[in-house]
């Protein structure tokens, strides 16, 4: 019960322990960290790398996103696309950055004048765009409030075409559905048949 009520979205661990208010912190993410073990340990192949599950429902979800693009509440952000040319976005790809605290900047060792960390370490989590230490990862998330894939983490230094290129998503993506559909990306990516940028529909040629 503790796992479930973790992972039900948007619970936090403040909002498990009013749940369970006898059981301190500790506990609880030790139970969730088991469980999580447990179920990649025994259902793996059921949870990791599951892509082409998802290939029989690619072209509902494209012609989901089409539609709600067409019925947005504000009309000026509406977007029609014509019926004889294919809509095949299914999915959409961003990167999420996660800020923590600056790395290093102690002693390396006990005692006095100990020798510091370098300041090398700090700047390897160092982002100038955002201003902050952190992480980021990839992900392509689909309407159906299902994730695609995620990948990661890395250090936020690195821009989304990193991500992109690493990922390897792109040839996962061909391989999967063979170029019939494709994920929507911002225009910070670089666009490939496997990618459209700005809601842009594609297909392969």
């Amino acid at each position: 019960m503790i796992s479930l009520v973790r992972l039900a979205y948007p619970h936090r661990w403040e909002d498990v322990e009013e749940i369970f208010p006898r059981v301190k912190r500790w506990k609880l993410q030790r139970c969730f960290y088991w469980f999580l073990d447990f179920m990649i340990q025994n259902w793996s192949y059921l949870i990791l790398n599951n892509r082409n599950y998802w290939v029989p429902h690619m072209g509902n979800m494209a012609t989901a996103i089409k539609n709600k693009l067409a019925s947005l509440p504000n009309e000026d952000y509406r977007l029609h696309f014509p019926d004889d040319l294919p809509f095949t976005v299914f999915s959409f790809i961003d990167n999420t950055m996660t800020a923590m605290c600056r790395p290093g900047g102690g002693p390396i060792t006990g005692g006095v004048q100990a020798p510091r960390v370098d300041k090398l370490v700090q700047q390897a989590w160092w982002t100038g765009w955002k201003k902050l230490h952190g992480l980021k990862m990839q992900t392509v998330f689909m309407p159906n409030g299902m994730d695609f894939e995620v990948w990661g983490p890395v250090s936020v230094r690195h821009n989304d075409n990193y991500t992109l290129a690493n990922s390897s998503i792109l040839e996962k993506l061909e391989q999967c559905q063979l170029g019939n559909c494709c994920g929507a990306g911002d225009s910070s990516l670089i666009s490939p048949n496997s990618l459209a940028t700005a809601f842009l529909p594609c297909s392969a040629n």
